[in-house]
């Protein structure tokens, strides 16, 4: 047996006991751990271990226990506490008391269970490109839970791209390369590191080749809008567009290009498009689309070319300013100068009011006088000139002529013509007949004549106006003798009967009718056509002309 020791209970009570013949209970707080670190770490733990209790003389005493590689041995054995304890794996630590009389308490166990140096598993990242971007995907994974080590996830990830310093981590696993050169290889890198900071050491790679740029000039890449379908005059503005998903550039001479979807052209011209990335790349080569302006047109027609024809037959030439009394045709041509040509004609009668479109030659078919200027148009809408003045005078209205004869005497006749016309002035002049104008005429509205040696004759008054229009009077002389049976005498005449009077004769019964005479036209009164029948006229002829000359008028 043993040797008997005194021994002192938790009350102070002293007792005769063995030494290491009894196992004493722990008592809740007798021993207690705290931890440097409860949250994951990467670092070792260091832990403190804590009697807290009365007995006297009692020692702490510990050990680990499922500690990795640590050997059941002298390593593994009760130590007796002396400070704190550093734990490099995850294991539970187990601590009892000792007394001065070799008696001991139950264990108490602590656990370190939140160390992680293992560093996240290794991945292939992928990656995506544009003409001068590349975008990587990374997605990793930590290692699992060990017996020596927890698992703390993965944090984020830091990129790198042909050897150029890391990027901050950040917690997406996308990173984004911009501003490369397009068409070329690049070797990217990519970590991963765990929310308590193990990092992997040898970095996932890839690589990926940036795309080259598109040409503008392949089907569909640019279209553009604004080109005129019809002629202008003004200026046009081009303008490029594009679906695939780059910016665009233009030009006007392939030389100078400008960061601008639309170009504004003063003339007929090209425009040039090309596409063009965020860094201003753009497709190596003549890699552009061209649109063509052919249908700017600023430049006036010429002064058009105005002729005048009269509108008969032989289509004789006209000459400005003159009057004629036939209708005149008035035909006008241009020539355009800015390629668009000639689309109408302009008139005018005075070069600025009253404008009217035409678009062919016109008849001028009013009497009076007609002043023209014809200017051309094209089709852009560009207006010439106006063309030198030229003037159509017509009038197709007969003058009007008088001519009047007095007899004066025995010996000659005065005859007096006048003519008057509406439109242009007149000139007169004396012929034999109808038939025979005058061969000399003399512009004068009025004009009179005697004519001697009165014998039995015509003389013709002629009127002319300026167009040609012409008109006349005959003057026929002539002598007068009475006639016998015409002039002197008793009328021979018969009587004839007219219409029923409704007067009955009391002789015969018979209506009487209303009596004429059929040579001189004497009114007889109402007869019986029965008593009266055959009767003659009897009239007493009395001429109050009297021998010498008259003048008629035709």
């Amino acid at each position: 047996v043993d040797e008997e020791v005194y021994k002192v209970g938790a009350d102070g009570t002293e007792y005769l006991g063995q030494r290491a013949s009894k196992e004493v209970e722990l008592q809740k707080g007798e021993i207690s751990f705290d931890y440097s670190e409860t949250k994951l770490t990467k670092e070792n733990v260091k832990v403190t271990i804590t009697k807290n209790t009365n007995i006297e003389g009692a020692k702490l005493y510990y050990k680990t226990k499922g500690e990795k590689g640590v050997e059941e041995g002298e390593s593994n054995k009760w130590k007796e506490y002396n400070g704190e304890v550093e734990i490099e794996k995850n294991c539970s630590i187990v601590a009892r008391l000792e007394g001065i009389m070799g008696d001991v308490t139950k264990e108490a166990t602590g656990n370190v269970k939140n160390i992680d140096k293992l560093e996240p598993k290794t991945f292939t990242p992928s990656g995506s490109a544009t003409t001068n971007t590349i975008t990587v995907t990374a997605k990793a994974e930590d290692h699992e839970i060990t017996e020596e080590y927890a698992t703390s996830g993965i944090a984020g990830y830091s990129f790198s791209i042909d050897g150029e310093n890391w990027s901050e981590y950040k917690e997406e696993g996308k990173y984004t390369f911009e501003k490369l050169t397009q068409s070329k290889p690049y070797t990217i890198k990519v970590k991963a590191k765990d929310k308590v900071g193990n990092e992997m050491s040898a970095p996932a790679e890839i690589k990926v080749s940036t795309k080259a740029m598109i040409s503008a000039k392949e089907s569909g890449n640019i279209t553009f809008e604004g080109l005129p379908k019809d002629w202008t005059n003004k200026n046009v503005t081009v303008t490029a567009k594009t679906t695939s998903g780059y910016k665009i550039q233009t030009s006007i001479d392939t030389t100078n290009w400008k960061d601008e979807v639309s170009q504004e052209l003063e003339k007929n011209g090209k425009v040039y498009a090309r596409l063009v990335d965020s860094t201003g790349q753009y497709a190596e080569g003549e890699s552009w689309a061209t649109a063509e302006v052919t249908k700017i047109d600023k430049q006036n027609p010429n002064v058009p070319t105005v002729t005048l024809n009269l509108d008969n037959s032989s289509k004789t030439n006209y000459t400005s300013g003159t009057w004629t009394n036939q209708n005149v045709k008035v035909s006008f041509t241009a020539t355009d100068n800015g390629g668009s040509g000639i689309a109408s004609y302009e008139y005018s009668a005075n070069a600025k009011d009253n404008i009217s479109a035409k678009t062919s030659g016109y008849l001028i078919n009013t009497d009076g006088t007609t002043n023209i200027y014809i200017r051309a148009v094209d089709e852009a809408g560009n207006k010439g000139s106006w063309s030198v003045q030229k003037i159509v005078k017509r009038d197709t209205s007969v003058p009007t002529v008088e001519l009047t004869g007095a007899v004066n005497g025995a010996t000659n006749v005065k005859l007096t013509g006048k003519g008057t016309d509406t439109v242009s002035n007149l000139s007169y002049g004396w012929s034999a007949n109808k038939s025979t104008q005058p061969s000399n005429w003399t512009t004068v509205n009025a004009k009179t004549t005697t004519i001697e040696n009165p014998v039995t004759s015509t003389t013709c008054f002629w009127i002319k106006d300026e167009a040609g229009n012409t008109a006349c009077k005959l003057a026929t002389l002539s002598s007068h003798t009475h006639v016998s049976g015409v002039c002197t005498g008793t009328c021979p005449g018969t009587i004839s009967f007219g219409a029923l009077a409704g007067n009955q004769c009391v002789q015969c019964g018979n209506y009487g009718r209303v009596a004429t005479c059929n040579k001189c036209g004497r009114y007889m009164g109402n007869h019986c056509p029965n008593c009266a029948a055959g009767m003659k006229c009897g009239k007493t002829l009395s001429c109050s002309k009297t021998a010498g000359y008259t003048c008629s008028i035709s």
